[in-house]
């Protein structure tokens, strides 16, 4: 007999990315550089940590999710996905049990605004603006 308890979450301290499953057979991977903040909020009996990144949030929901914000505070959550409720009770208490994950874009990302990752984007027009980034080197000198 297997005594090991479900895995819902793991952690690695070569962590460079985030993969995040909430259904079997669909994955994201996020990388930690896109990684903005972290929020911990109480619902009922359900604890719900929310993971911004630049282009998706992720919302994970559960019980005693407190290992896992530790894990996400030392950018070591290496993967997260929820167990099905008729294993609950093998998870012992304490331990976190992740209930449900959800993906949600970001609107704006530069996915949806087909935006390629070079210097160049940031001078683009986004939406009909105007504006630009202009660098130290572009701006002229003050007179006195």
């Amino acid at each position: 007999m297997n005594a090991k308890s479900p895995e819902c979450w793991a952690s690695d301290p070569q962590a460079r990315a985030i993969k995040v499953e909430p259904t079997s057979g669909h994955s994201i991977i996020l990388p930690y550089p896109h990684f903005a903040y972290a929020e911990v909020t109480a619902d009922g009996p359900d604890q719900v940590l929310k993971l911004v990144f630049a282009t998706h949030e992720v919302v994970v929901r559960g019980r005693a999710r407190r290992r896992v914000e530790a894990a996400v505070h030392r950018l070591e959550l290496s993967w997260v996905a929820p167990l099905p409720d008729r294993v609950r009770g093998t998870v012992p208490d304490g331990q976190p049990f992740i209930r449900e994950v959800r993906i949600i874009a970001v609107g704006g990302t530069e996915n949806e605004l087909g935006l390629r990752d070079d210097t160049c984007a940031q001078n683009r027009s986004i939406n009909g603006s105007t504006e630009r980034t202009v660098s130290v080197e572009d701006a002229a000198p003050e007179r006195l």
